[in-house]
């Protein structure tokens, strides 16, 4: 799953998991213990015992779960079915993009400007998010694009040399007019 997907749920559990952890939400709910960097930490209270959940978007953008709850015979397990059915109806399908730490993505657009996250930027810069992405914003208009520096540098080129070629030369003689 790329994003909190409801027909991926009933796929991935079992169909008691599912209607159970329907029926835990309409009583309970799980505890988000931490919501960030693409994380999330949930306990869910099942018949007195707390059940740890671990939500994570990994690199290529799909969850990773953990949870020591049993269930060998689907990827998820009822806390995490409640999880996320939890986070879906709470916060929608997305969730995880909007508790994704852009810093980095930021950064880099701050670094067309000579800036960085770490300077002051009241006044002079404003992010605004479209689609879930950062946009940079200059409102100071003395801010301007600095020249970026390449470590590259072109490398000349060097001819070969080639033999010259032969040429012949062909004399071309006027035909001769003999009158005359």
């Amino acid at each position: 799953m790329k994003y909190i997907d409801l027909k991926s749920i009933r796929l991935l559990s079992g169909p008691d998991s599912f209607e159970e952890a329907e029926k835990y939400l309409q009583h309970q709910k799980p505890v988000i213990e931490e919501a960030k960097d693409e994380t999330v930490k949930a306990v869910v209270n099942i018949d007195g015992h707390a059940w740890k959940v671990l939500i994570r978007k990994n690199e290529e953008k799909n969850f990773d779960t953990s949870c020591d709850y049993e269930d060998e015979a689907h990827p998820l397990c009822l806390p995490k079915v409640i999880v996320f059915l939890s986070l879906l109806r709470a916060h929608g399908a997305y969730y995880f993009d909007s508790i994704r730490n852009w810093d980095k993505e930021k950064n880099k657009l701050l670094e067309a400007y000579g800036y960085s996250l770490n300077d002051s930027l009241q006044g002079k810069f404003e992010f605004s998010y479209k689609d879930g992405k950062p946009f940079l914003r200059v409102l100071d208009p003395t801010i301007k694009r600095v020249a970026v520096a390449s470590n590259i540098r072109p490398r000349p080129v060097l001819a070969e040399s080639l033999p010259e070629p032969e040429i012949e030369e062909k004399r071309i003689s006027a035909p001769r007019n003999e009158s005359g």
